[in-house]
């Protein structure tokens, strides 16, 4: 079956991935800002990839107005309405509700997001410590955005599969 997302998935993991390599490779020599904004752009590159494939689903199941599907409780709806709960369904409500779909809406989420009152003092640490900071669940930082790109891919791949096999 020729279903018309499978190439624009395919196109925006591809780009998210490049825009997380160069990030990641050149941070060293890139400014604070540059590296954010190759960060952010890989981001919405993903966001992208996501809305796709949940389109592509859509269209595999032939959900009425496939296009027009946004986000998992959409996709569910439009399954619901012609009597069809797949377990690729499950596995991406699932993610949305407590994995890492549902870090990378938050990350998503807050891009462009600003506090008033600027950045946050800057604490000194002690001589001879490293100063570390925690990453909160959806925060955006190379390691994260990798692990997402690489979930998403596996779970676009193991989904495409089992419709092979159907």
């Amino acid at each position: 079956m020729n279903n018309p997302w499978r190439q624009p998935v395919n196109a925006h993991l591809r780009k998210a991935g490049a825009l997380a390599e160069l990030a990641r490779r050149d941070a060293a020599d890139l400014s604070r800002l540059t590296t954010e904004a190759l960060l952010e752009a890989s981001l919405l590159q993903l966001a992208f990839a996501i809305r796709a494939y949940l389109n592509e689903l859509a269209e595999n199941y032939q959900c009425a107005a496939a296009g027009s599907i946004t986000s998992p409780a959409e996709l569910q709806q439009a399954l619901q309405a012609i009597d069809k709960q797949p377990a690729e369904l499950n596995e991406i409500l699932i993610a949305d509700s407590e994995g890492w779909l549902k870090d990378i809406y938050a990350a998503h989420s807050r891009i462009g997001q600003h506090k008033p009152g600027g950045a946050a003092p800057v604490q000194q640490a002690r001589p001879g410590l490293i100063e570390t900071r925690q990453v909160k669940a959806g925060e955006l930082d190379c390691d994260s955005l990798e692990h997402w790109l690489t979930r998403m891919k596996e779970l676009v791949e193991r989904h495409r599969e089992m419709m092979v096999e159907c």
